[in-house]
């Protein structure tokens, strides 16, 4: 019988381990000129009754300002972080003053990557495959 006993295992988890190694560096090549058809959090969102109406935009199509505003607006650091984290936030040094919601140790790229594959929410189990 095929796939019984120790070898049909040890088969399964070597493709699923290779499958979750390789397939978000090959899903991050490929919407690199596809768009997401969509990503974890519309289909949360979708079941949510927020709907997953999107309009996709041609990168040379937007101001060039955006992309750095939205850098500003999300994360202000990006460009002194290194390897795409803050450190500092991750040591807890990002907590917030007088009563404010500590602040959040994701970077935009941590931010993608959960958009992008993951669930939200603040669990240790997203923020270690996030960092990923």
């Amino acid at each position: 019988m095929r796939g019984a006993g120790r070898g049909g295992w040890r088969r399964w988890l070597l493709r699923a381990a290779l499958l979750l190694l390789l397939g978000p560096p090959l899903l991050i090549l490929l919407f690199r000129f596809v768009p997401p058809p969509a990503t974890p959090l519309m289909l949360i969102r979708a079941v949510q009754g927020h709907g997953t109406a999107k309009d996709w935009v041609d990168y040379g199509r937007i101001d060039r300002a955006l992309p750095r505003a939205v850098i500003a607006a999300e994360d202000n650091l990006f460009c002194e972080q290194m390897l795409g984290f803050d450190f500092d936030a991750l040591r807890g040094g990002g907590g917030g003053a007088g009563g404010e919601r500590p602040r959040g140790a994701s970077t935009i790229t941590m931010q993608v990557a959960k958009n992008l594959f993951l669930w939200p929410g603040r669990d240790p189990l997203r923020k270690v495959l996030e960092a990923g």
